[in-house]
């Protein structure tokens, strides 16, 4: 048969039905046709081909190749009859099958014949229903590899990812490949994107790139004296600039297992005039001490312009405590009251008093009146002598409502709204996730946060309620003035004040001192004061002073003087619809960088639509559109990969090391049963494994205990990968990648010790305000992070808003805003790595010598 018939593939053959005198008069035009045929030959008929002899000339021509049926030849008999295994082997597949084929090189005609072929075969071949699970024939082609880089860079689970591609092409058989196919080119994609620079530097090149874009984004780390990532803290422009407007209250609180190193993920927020959580910072930090927070709270006032925060709302970690009273001496500390009515019932298992304790935490009745209800629960319930109660009745003014009467928290009494964002943040963001997934997700989560917002705004603009009080004229002017979900709030007061009774009025000058009683409740007097030149209202419940919102009684006494508009005294600003207009001057120019890819994808899109309808039409388009779009492909992802660059610099950014956060402790089960001791193989002791075995390793000095690793795992470290540029070294201790925790390394002269967060460098990126020039502008034809990471501190602190913009203090500009960058305080990785070369050579050299 010609070299045209098969070798093309243009027209169509039934495999099944070519005969071995076919097969062995065929001729291909080159070695590889003939191996493609061959491949395709297998897959019909239920089996796989692999190659297997190759001979070339010595000009490098091969003039033969054999290929045979991938079950020929046996498993080695070393790897059958092993019997220390800690898993199960896989099973047989080879089964000495004599299936082959041979093609020689033709010298005369150039082309490849058949001179051998054997269609027989040892073992039943495969089912068409099964063909697509061989191994073979398994695995995504590029389409289906871009089309799941694309869902997976959105967030899209890698489960519904394959439900998708299953519904596309018909079920498991139209796949070509099966889900843990699936989940490892996922695995390996990611490390594949890492592998030269590191988890930590890939997300430093993510948060830059987000700096190009975002003029006002701002990001500051820290490394210890090894080179791995300690702290890092960013925030871009809209947080920066919702602070500005909404940052006089602020909550933060400790989150866990949102990344694969285990560091506590720390999100500062607070509320926007929605009252709907609005997110100001984020970082994640090395662990949880009081120099770590130090540290976090001083960023967090370097990123926001040294504007301090007024009020601030935590779980009431000590180190918490700590910090804020060094950090923010002047900002009232409010402890999480949800946390404290949970310590309460952990601590007195009395559960009259423990409802009565909570009736009593969110009270709003004055100090006089909380300390007479305080001593009477304690002595009806015989807790005077608690430690607990007399612990927490000390901090009394941080936790209990009727002593933070006055101050305007905004209703803000517990870290929910925290809690709420970080179980939000779950439905991105997996618990194993890399540096670079956690920061790319936690902003996909950050969008729709924001994209809420929008939703309220548009709501709030768009819609006019239905009037529904006794006070319609008011009630209208009132919904003109405030958000529509801070009116509802402002409607239920006026809706309430209908209910009051005014009594006693006196008049004393311009003031006019009112008493109200709510109707069939005697006794419940509360009293207004009116300043008529104001004209000015005060309370006495004081609920403006907490909320922001005027209370039933104030409308009260608006309604008794014929009032039909609000005062200005009595508008918070932060609850109107103009609360961020001073602000939006700063953001109409900055380019947001979701947005521009959005439409740069949906343009891309459009263009790729009417290319496919001109090159579907004939065979010689296609070819050509294929060609050319492959071409473009490839000619990008080399242009990006240099862009990116690598790791190059003299002092790395190396993974963080795994933490060991604090979290909640974790819960006794009885019916669990108890972990074993790591038990010997070989000595049958308790303590190590067979691998640490001091009988078969009696040269090594090394102490061992149950979690560390014997003197060959700690030193079988790929060295030479380590003196490459760029790499992601692992050091002894570091557990990010697999490894065990070290707890102490010993040898005849050299000891090494993991640095502590006392010796860290700390390192800021990011922009400020956009004339302040910047080493990291790709305008100023610079390389990704230059000499990096800088020096100094290369964030400018100037305002980003209009001088006269509302609840932002003016900050007198730094004198240095700018350092250029050079050398910096993180010694060089040499030292380190002589001392391993010096423990790896002494190991070898205990190993080879001579027993006595």
């Amino acid at each position: 048969m010609s070299a045209d018939g098969l070798s093309g593939f243009d027209v169509e053959v039934n495999m099944k039905d070519l005969t071995a005198e076919e097969i062995q008069n065929m001729e291909f035009e080159s070695i590889e046709k003939a191996e493609e045929f061959y491949v395709e030959y297998a897959r019909c008929l239920g089996f796989s081909a692999r190659k297997d002899v190759r001979r070339v000339t010595a000009e490098g021509v091969v003039h033969t190749r054999q290929m045979v049926c991938s079950r020929q030849g046996e498993r080695a008999k070393k790897n059958i009859e092993r019997t220390e295994r800690s898993r199960q082997p896989r099973g047989l597949s080879r089964t000495s099958c004599v299936a082959m084929i041979r093609f020689h090189l033709n010298n005369s005609s150039g082309t490849y014949g058949v001179v051998c072929f054997m269609p027989v075969h040892n073992h039943p071949l495969t089912p068409s229903t099964h063909v697509h699970l061989i191994p073979k024939y398994r695995g995504l082609n590029e389409a289906d590899k871009n089309f799941v880089d694309g869902l997976h860079s959105y967030g899209v689970r890698s489960c519904h990812i394959l439900g998708y591609l299953m519904g596309q092409k018909g079920g498991h058989a139209g796949l070509g490949f099966c889900k843990k196919d699936l989940y490892n080119y996922i695995t390996r994609s990611g490390k594949a994107k890492m592998e030269d620079v590191g988890d930590a530097y890939s997300a430093l090149c993510d948060i830059q790139t987000r700096t190009e874009n975002d003029h006002l984004f701002y990001c500051k780390f820290t490394l210890d004296d090894m080179g791995h990532l300690n702290n890092l803290f960013w925030c871009d422009g809209a947080s920066r600039v919702d602070y500005s407007c909404f940052g006089e209250v602020i909550a933060f609180d400790a989150t866990y297992k949102k990344n694969k190193y285990d560091r506590p993920l720390v999100v500062f927020c607070g509320y926007n005039h929605h009252k709907e959580t609005t997110v100001f910072a984020c970082a994640l930090i090395v662990n949880e001490k009081t120099e770590t927070y130090k540290w976090l709270l001083e960023t967090f006032l370097d990123a926001m312009y040294q504007k301090h925060p007024l009020r601030v709302v935590t779980d009431g970690d000590n180190a918490m405590r700590e910090a804020i009273k060094c950090v923010f001496p002047n900002a009232s500390h409010r402890l999480c009251s949800w946390h404290i009515h949970q310590n309460a019932l952990e601590n007195v298992k009395n559960k009259i008093f423990c409802q009565e304790f909570s009736s009593l935490v969110y009270s709003t009745c004055s100090p006089a009146r909380f300390e007479s209800e305080w001593q009477r629960i304690i002595d009806e319930h015989g807790l005077s002598g608690n430690p607990w109660t007399r612990k927490v009745y000390e901090t009394r003014k941080s936790w209990a409502a009727a002593f933070m009467r006055s101050d305007m928290f905004y209703g803000m009494r517990t870290t929910s709204m925290c809690e709420g964002l970080n179980s939000f943040i779950k439905n991105f963001v997996q618990k194993r996730s890399t540096l670079v997934e956690f920061v790319r997700d936690f902003h996909r989560a950050l969008a729709e946060y924001r994209n809420q917002e929008m939703t309220s705004d548009f709501v709030s603009t768009y819609y006019k309620p239905v009037m529904l009080t006794h006070m319609p004229g008011l009630e209208q002017k009132v919904s003109e003035i405030f958000t529509r979900a801070m009116f509802m709030k402002v409607r239920e007061q006026i809706t309430n004040s209908a209910s009051l009774v005014i009594g006693e009025q006196v008049s004393l000058g311009n003031t006019v001192v009112i008493k109200m009683d709510r109707f069939g409740v005697p006794g419940s007097t509360v009293t207004v004061c009116v300043d008529l030149v104001g004209p000015i209202f005060k309370c006495e419940c004081q609920h403006f002073e907490r909320s922001g919102i005027p209370c039933c009684h104030v409308f009260c006494a608006i309604k008794q003087r014929h009032m039909d508009y609000l005062p200005d005294n009595l508008v918070c600003k932060r609850w109107t619809k103009m609360a961020k207009n001073n602000v939006l001057t700063c953001t109409v120019d900055k380019q947001d960088a979701d947005k521009l890819e959005m439409y740069r994808r949906s343009s891309l899109t459009a263009a790729f639509n009417t290319l496919l309808e001109v090159c579907c039409k004939t065979d010689s388009s296609y070819k050509q559109g294929i060609s050319a779009m492959y071409g473009l492909i490839n000619k990008f992802k080399k242009a990006d990969a240099g862009n990116r660059g690598k790791n190059t610099n003299e002092t790395p950014i190396r993974d963080p090391k795994k933490s060991n956060a604090k979290g909640a402790p974790r819960k006794y089960n009885k019916h669990k049963k108890k972990k074993k001791n790591t038990k010997c193989g070989h000595c049958q002791m308790v303590g190590h494994d067979k691998s640490g075995c001091p009988v078969l390793h009696p040269g090594s000095d090394l102490e061992f205990d149950d979690t560390v690793q014997t003197e060959n795992e700690s030193i079988d470290m790929d060295v030479s990968d380590s003196l490459t540029e760029g790499r992601n070294d692992r050091v002894p201790g570091d557990r990010s990648n697999g490894g065990q925790r070290r707890k102490k390394q010993t040898t005849t002269s050299t000891t090494t010790e993991v640095p502590t967060q006392s010796s860290s460098s700390s390192y800021n990126v990011g922009h400020g305000y956009p004339h302040f020039p910047s080493q990291f502008r790709v305008n100023q034809s610079v390389g990704l992070f230059p000499n990096f990471p800088p020096s100094a501190n290369c964030a400018p602190h100037a305002p980003p808003m209009n001088s006269n913009m509302a609840n932002c203090a003016p900050h007198a500009p730094p004198t240095n805003s700018y350092m250029p960058g050079g050398s910096h305080n993180v010694p060089s990785r040499s030292s380190f790595l002589q001392t391993l070369g010096d423990v790896e050579l002494k190991a070898k050299m205990k190993k080879e010598r001579p027993e006595n």
